[in-house]
């Protein structure tokens, strides 16, 4: 005996309002995604990495916190 294939259910079709807020969020997620390549959260508006000035140089090791050395003839503060 067979049994009869499964009904799919059936979705009304999206309405204008549905296809709007489905595009609003996509535009926002993208804005996201864009300003989080180009502004890493690392640097700051002043152009300071890792919360030290211009005049220290840090490289992120991958794990831990930043390694981060004052650059020669760089002023002490």
């Amino acid at each position: 005996m067979t049994t009869p294939a499964a009904k799919r259910p059936r979705w009304p079709p999206p309405k204008r309002g549905d296809i709007l807020a489905i595009a609003f969020v996509a535009v926002v997620l993208v804005l996201l995604l864009v300003v989080g390549i180009l502004r890493p959260a690392s640097s700051t508006r002043d152009g300071s990495i890792f919360g030290f000035g211009p005049d220290m140089a840090c490289i992120g090791v991958g794990y831990g916190d930043p390694v981060c050395i004052r650059k020669l003839g760089a002023p002490r503060q």
